[in-house]
């Protein structure tokens, strides 16, 4: 409460008006003794006091109404009015109840009697009405302007607590929150402005969670970290990690509350132990959670126990988890939690160095080709779409030497990312450019990887802007560079002809874009294009060819084998006789 609310139980009837002595002495009459004992005038009296007698109220309403009206609410068949503004209803009761402490009993059992009728409850529960042009303008209830008096605040809390019970039967969790009174209470709560020590909120909030249903245990959990307090940690994490225990359905909810309160380093390691627990028992629905819970709430001592559980555990090549999983039992990963997982995991990487650090160095210490996981894969990827220029070519680099070691195998990498098209969605152009890089290293071993590479891409992602983006690609590999560039580009495209020609036809116009570097390229790349293209062209009128019994070359690339052939230069015609025999041989398989 403000400095000016604290001194209204020292001076708790309005102030004497100098004013009114001097008036008198100015103008030559009496002055009446202006001792605070005696009144001015009986009309010049409005005082808590006053109105908490009762004097000029209507008859027939109770000490509580009385107050409340005098304060600035008032009641009507819908529920309580709000005639005055939500502070000044406040600083209004706390005055009528500070000048008048022993009528507070009554005013609390006027209230409880208000709050036994279930509608009465609920209607003070919801964002009150404002009479005119008075603005709620921060939609509190009625109950929250009361949790907001200090005089009653205990005892309302333990009112509003011995409530809650009353619904458990009555209830499902998918009622709306504005009419399901256990919510709407533990509302009220979560965004309280003050707690008196007295009301003992976070105590009632824990054994609530104890004995409350799933739903209402859910919602207590997420009131946890608005109102627990510094010295009630440790209680509130033991009770915690026993609903852990008990009750796996709220592993969200409690790691989402653990994730909000500011632990010591004893307790956090405490709590990163269970967490790292779950990994190897949590459902597909709470998975992510935990793996965000671990990314993002560790510390620089914990770094390399937290990457070393998750490389472990997060251990994608395996059946589809269940969304009710046995107890205990491991199981497979979603496509909608391994996107959450992989979201977790940037967020967390993206701004703790010590964690990417760490896991760098435990990717670089495996010297088996059996010990790596496709954790390793999606984390690198990872690392490289948020790190800077510095980390990507470290990324690079550490690929590079695991292919070299052949500790990353190409059936290890198709087993990596294969099946997890959405998962790896928002990771594509960085796998695009982890195969480019490859494939423009002069070096036989890493240019294979590379085109292992863009081909298992190109199966991956079958969607037509990730095929456009890697005929791309290819296309601008055949452009330049050196041979292994080039020929590697070439395979590529030769292999995907061969495998997915009906899924490389409606691509065919970038394969052609390549005839526009026919002059860089040597006689044996030249007879890899046309056999491309011939492919591609005959299999494009193949099902017209079918009905007229002939198979026929795509007029387009028919016409540029016919301009080389008549061209008067040499090495034109060279280029239109490999093109022409290239496509004889296509037209006779």
């Amino acid at each position: 409460r403000s400095h000016a609310t604290n001194l209204l139980q020292f001076h708790p009837c309005p102030p004497f008006d100098s004013s009114a002595k001097l008036d008198a002495v100015r103008g030559g009459g009496t002055m009446e003794s202006t001792s605070p004992h005696k009144r001015l005038s009986p009309e010049a009296e409005d005082s808590p006091s006053k109105r908490m007698r009762g004097e000029d109220q209507p008859e027939g309403l109770n000490l509580f109404q009385r107050v409340l009206r005098e304060s600035g609410v008032t009641f009507d068949a819908r529920g309580p009015l709000l005639t005055a503004s939500g502070a000044r209803v406040r600083y209004h009761l706390d005055r009528a109840l500070q000048c008048n402490f022993a009528h507070s009993p009554d005013f609390l059992d006027g209230l409880d009697e208000y709050l036994k009728d279930p509608e009465q409850l609920k209607r003070s529960l919801l964002p009150i009405r404002a009479e005119g042009n008075v603005k709620n303008s921060t939609a509190d209830s009625l109950v929250k302007i009361l949790l907001g008096v200090m005089e009653i605040q205990p005892k309302l809390v333990e009112l509003l607590f011995d409530k809650i019970p009353e619904y458990f039967e009555g209830e499902d969790e998918n009622v709306r929150v504005s009419d399901s009174v256990p919510r709407l209470i533990l509302n009220q709560l979560k965004w309280i402005e003050a707690i008196l020590g007295d009301s003992n909120v976070t105590d009632r909030l824990l054994q609530l969670i104890l004995c409350a249903p799933l739903y209402i245990k859910r919602e207590a959990i997420g009131v946890l970290p608005e109102i627990v307090i510094d010295e009630q940690h440790d209680g509130v994490v033991e009770t915690l990690k026993e609903v852990l225990d008990s009750d796996p359905q709220c592993t969200n909810a409690v790691l989402d509350a653990l994730s909000n309160l500011v632990l010591e380093a004893s307790l956090l390691e405490k709590v990163a132990d269970k967490a790292m627990d779950l990994l190897r028992s949590a459902s597909s629905a709470d998975l992510p959670m935990v793996v965000r819970y671990l990314v993002q709430s560790t510390t620089p001592e914990m770094a390399d126990r937290t990457i070393e559980a998750l490389r472990q555990n997060l251990n994608f090549i395996c059946e589809p988890r269940s969304s009710q999983p046995a107890r205990g039992q491991q199981q497979g990963s979603t496509p909608e939690g391994e996107v959450l997982i992989i979201e977790a995991l940037r967020s967390g990487l993206k701004f703790r160095k010590p964690l990417v650090t760490s896991l760098l160095n435990a990717i670089r210490k495996v010297d088996s080709a059996e010990a790596h996981c496709p954790f390793d894969v999606w984390s690198l990827l990872l690392v490289r779409s948020i790190g800077d220029q510095k980390r990507q070519n470290e990324v690079d680099k550490l690929i590079k030497q695991k292919v070299s070691r052949n500790l990353f195998a190409p059936g290890f990498l198709r087993d990596s990312i294969q099946h997890h098209t959405e998962a790896l969605r928002p990771l594509f152009q960085q796998l695009c450019l982890v195969a480019d890089g490859l494939l423009r290293a002069n070096d036989c071993g890493l240019a294979a990887y590379g085109i292992e590479m863009y081909q298992v891409i190109f199966e991956v992602f079958p969607d037509d802007f990730s095929r456009q983006e890697i005929l791309g690609y290819l296309t601008a590999h055949t452009g330049g560079g050196s041979d292994f560039e080039v020929d590697g580009a070439l395979d590529v495209l030769g292999s995907l002809a061969r495998v997915h020609r009906t899924a490389l036809r409606p691509f065919v116009v970038y394969v052609k874009g390549v005839l526009d570097y026919l002059d860089n390229l040597k006689h044996h790349q030249i007879r890899k294009l046309f056999t491309i293209l011939a492919a591609l062209s005959i299999a494009s009128g193949a099902d017209d060819a079918r009905k007229q019994g002939n198979a026929r070359l795509d007029d387009e690339v028919h016409i540029h084998i016919r301009k080389l052939l008549s061209n008067p230069r040499v090495k034109y015609i060279q280029h239109g006789i490999i093109g022409a025999v290239s496509a004889v041989v296509a037209l006779s398989t």
